[in-house]
């Protein structure tokens, strides 16, 4: 039986390829994990965001996992600042 020591990256991409994004998060363990989980295609679920702190984990999160497919964003803080862009219909 292989240990985990002897699978290559991509073999891990297709295990954590079954598991909910964050537990993926969570199997990051050492430098070969991390780039597992960096080529992962992460099954489609929905990831909710609620809160001010959920959406920094999220940042995070689709930065470790830039296969995210999909995430929905609830209602946030109005004091929540998105972009420091400016809006381009703010003269209108």
């Amino acid at each position: 039986m292989p240990s985990l020591e002897r699978l290559g990256t991509d073999e891990l991409a297709n295990i954590f390829g079954f598991l909910p994004p964050k537990d993926i998060m969570w199997a990051r363990l050492n430098k070969k994990m991390r780039e597992a989980a960096n080529k992962t295609i992460v099954p489609i679920t929905d990831i909710g965001v609620c809160s001010e702190t959920q959406y920094n984990a999220l940042v995070a999160m689709s930065t470790a996992l830039p296969n995210l497919q999909q995430i929905s964003l609830y209602y946030l803080l109005f004091r929540h600042k998105y972009s420091d862009g400016e809006d381009p219909n703010e003269e209108e």
